[in-house]
């Protein structure tokens, strides 16, 4: 009997050695596992601040371009109404006679020194 207690307790030893070794293969991957997940939640804290100042930049560069947008209009619409208005509307009266005036002097500079 003897023998038989000792074979026993020597595949209760063995069995103890394989729980533990895979006990500590258990909690080697464990320990893996934890340090990925720390490492994803740094990257993700990351990623989620480099989104919010791509998205920033993204809204600064939309609201330029939408303002662009309107300062083309309104220069094409100034362009089309200076484009559609006949020579009476460009100056005024006054400015007409001043205009007329000061081609005459010119003139009459010219000629003068001919």
């Amino acid at each position: 009997m003897d023998y038989q207690q000792a074979g026993t307790d020597a595949k209760v030893i063995i069995e103890q050695k394989e729980i533990e070794a895979e006990l500590k293969s258990l909690w080697e991957k464990i320990r893996k596992a934890s340090e990925v997940i720390f490492m994803l939640r740094d990257e993700n804290q990351q990623l989620k601040a480099q989104n919010s100042d791509l998205q920033q930049k993204y809204d600064e560069l939309n609201s330029q371009i939408m303002a662009k947008e309107q300062e083309m209009i309104r220069i094409r619409t100034e362009y089309s109404r200076l484009a559609s208005s006949t020579g009476e509307d460009t100056f005024s009266s006054t400015e007409k006679e001043a205009l007329k005036n000061r081609i005459t002097d010119l003139i009459t500079k010219i000629n003068s020194h001919l």
